[in-house]
């Protein structure tokens, strides 16, 4: 009798079955409720970062500016002795390298080889493209400074293992923020603000960051409150897929050697954009994506991100603002040129 009460007590304080699965259910209901809160957590500290980023490369440009009295060259022309074995120069430096005693990283700029490339596109067997090997290998499989990265993005700081389709191009840092060297659409209507590339697409010399030419403050007639000067491109252009900024953070892979930057049809550049597209414009086959923006070399290459809702832009007083993708484009076009003397409105 007494071990029935002691089982009987036992039984009536224990859980059964179906408890058991209520309390598991409303577990996983918790759960499901509090993760996407600590995502959205993770993702406001991971654009924060990608701010406080952009504010460091402000930082970095006019210090530049305090000391040249000029905005960094966009993109430079390389030195190519043709009849050299040994330097392979089209791939000249660009803005980022310019910027780079700014970012705490005057030891890797101070032993730099400005007479050899910047691309440093090896292959296993250590041979560059065309066979050169004039490079300044320091860059090869190094992340130089952290602040050309957005740490939203999944991709990788470095494409040190590039995929077959990559062929030897540069093994070393990406970067996620590219220079602005005008827009698509002149604002101004000036029929001179172009130049057509055989790649696809047209350079511009309306920004501020350009091709072989120099920028001061007095240039930049619509204020530098009101025109863009670096913008991220952390994002892909389709399905996640085709990254819109791989190449490298260090060359502007300019290929008309010496001429101005109306060069015309043999131009590259990784680290500049004309803006032609929405931001974070997205097609939903490769076959869709035109032939300016599918590739990090080409000049209307769209510029986006990872974050929702837009993307970060640099204002050339070196401000960060959040850029929505809904922006009026005509009003992306006035931000992106600096002598337009047309006026902005809220963005």
């Amino acid at each position: 009798m007494f071990a029935r009460r002691r089982n009987s007590r036992f039984l009536s304080t224990g859980f059964t079955l179906i408890e058991l699965l209520v309390v598991i259910a409303i577990i996983a209901v918790l759960i499901a409720l509090l993760l996407p809160a600590v995502q959205q957590a993770r993702e406001a500290a991971r654009r924060t970062q990608c701010r406080n980023n952009m504010k460091q490369l402000g930082l970095a440009i006019h210090n530049y500016l305090d000391t040249h009295g000029t905005f960094p060259i966009g993109a430079r022309c390389g030195i190519f002795p043709r009849n050299d074995p040994v330097a392979w120069g089209p791939h000249g430096p660009n803005w980022r390298v310019s910027i780079l005693p700014h970012l705490d990283a005057a030891a890797t700029y101070n032993v730099f080889n400005f007479g050899r490339s910047f691309l440093s596109d090896f292959n296993a067997t250590g041979t560059g493209r065309g066979g050169y090997s004039g490079e300044n290998a320091i860059l090869r499989g190094k992340v130089v400074s952290n602040a050309f990265n957005c740490p939203s993005s999944p991709n990788s700081e470095t494409n040190n293992s590039p995929p077959p389709t990559m062929n030897n191009f540069l093994l070393g840092q990406t970067a996620d923020y590219v220079g602005i060297m005008g827009a698509d659409r002149d604002p101004a209507g000036r029929a001179n603000a172009y130049s057509n590339s055989n790649y696809g697409g047209r350079y511009t010399n309306t920004g501020i960051l350009l091709v072989q030419t120099v920028t001061r403050i007095r240039d930049v007639l619509d204020g530098t409150s009101s025109t863009i000067i670096v913008s991220e491109q952390s994002g892909m252009v389709f399905n996640r897929d085709i990254r819109a900024n791989y190449y490298g953070a260090w060359s502007g892979w300019t290929q008309n050697f010496g001429v101005p930057w109306t060069g015309g049809p043999d131009t590259w550049h990784c680290a500049l954009t004309s803006v032609k597209y929405r931001p974070n414009q997205n097609y939903t086959s490769a076959a869709a994506i035109p032939g300016d923006a599918n590739n990090p070399w080409l000049p209307n290459t769209i510029i986006n991100s990872f974050h929702v809702g837009g993307l970060h832009i640099l204002l050339a007083d070196g401000s960060v603002q959040f850029l929505s993708d809904n922006i009026n484009l005509a009003t992306l076009d006035r931000l992106c040129v600096k002598d337009d003397r047309l006026p902005t409105g809220n963005f």
